[in-house]
Parts: structure tokens; sequence; C-alpha cells
């Protein structure tokens, strides 16, 4: 058998859509309160839905607290799968523990 196939998996190139969590501000508390304002009325709406947050439309020198977000993300039953960022971003967003994703924003 070659070395390179398996008959228990494979690892194959490959592309999913998720949803784009898409921060404009820093303000983290703010964030909360108006996501748990939303998903009061419908608490289960994205339940264990996947999700990228993407920090593109912050200002230069703007930083938010990916950490916080991921674990607000998860307070809610959603699940952070990554970080979508600009490359000058790349250098704080990676310290976040997620994966530094690429995205093609649909038209």
């Amino acid at each position: 058998m070659s070395p390179r196939k398996s008959p228990y998996f494979e690892l194959k190139s490959g592309s999913v859509d998720t949803l784009l969590f898409v921060v404009k501000t820093t303000e983290v508390d703010a964030m909360r309160a108006e996501l748990t304002r939303r998903f009061e009325a419908t608490p289960e709406f994205f339940a264990n839905d996947t999700v990228a947050i993407d920090v593109r439309r912050l200002g230069d020198g703007e930083a938010v607290a990916l950490g916080d977000i991921a674990r607000l993300l998860e307070s809610v039953s959603m699940r952070p799968v990554g970080v979508v960022a600009q490359p000058a971003q790349h250098g704080w967003a990676a310290h976040a523990g997620l994966p530094l994703l690429e995205a093609r924003d649909r038209r």
C-alpha cells in the first residue's frame, strides 16, 4: 500500500461555509449586550453553528480581545472556528489561539 493512502482516513483540500461575526467595535461589553438582546427571543437560532470572527472592519491600530469574543459567541452556543483578518492585523489576531482564515465575501 502506498504510504500516502490509508484505509482509515483522507486529508483533502476543501472549503466550508460558515457564518461571519463581523466585529465593528472594540467594545466587547457593547457586543455582549446587543448579542444577548438579539438572542433572548430565539436562543437556539444559531445553536451549534460554526462562526468565524471577522475583524477586518476595525480601524488601523485597533485591536480587540478575541478570546473574550470567542467566549461570548460560545455563551450563545455558537462555535468559533477561526479569525478573518487583514494582513496588518495578523500579529495580534494570531494570539487568540484560533486559526487565521481566508474569506471570500459573497456579492
